[in-house]
């Protein structure tokens, strides 16, 4: 977890840095990588283009990040795509 909040640039956590950035509102969850530096809606969608462990950690090619199921959205976010919620039971099976 030492090495995702190293690599990830938030507007909370890095205020001074990332102050004035348009792609960085205050108080959303919206993040930008500090190596490659895309943006992502969620932290969950910027520890998907992370690879490796360690020192040895990496960013995931930007034309490989759909290959991980990620989508760009309109705004230029990179994004785990939307969930489907269905009002659907739940089946037990013994």
């Amino acid at each position: 977890m030492e090495s995702l909040a190293h690599d990830l640039h938030t507007r909370n956590s890095h205020y001074r840095e990332r102050d004035g950035d348009p792609m960085l509102p205050s108080g959303s969850n919206f993040c930008k990588c500090s190596h490659c530096d895309l943006y992502f809606r969620t932290v969950k969608a910027f520890g998907a283009h992370r690879i490796g462990v360690g020192l040895d950690r990496s960013c995931m090619p930007e034309a490989e990040c759909p290959g991980l199921g990620l989508e760009r959205d309109p705004q230029g976010y990179w994004r785990l795509p939307k969930r489907e919620f269905r009002n659907t039971r739940l089946r037990v099976v013994l």
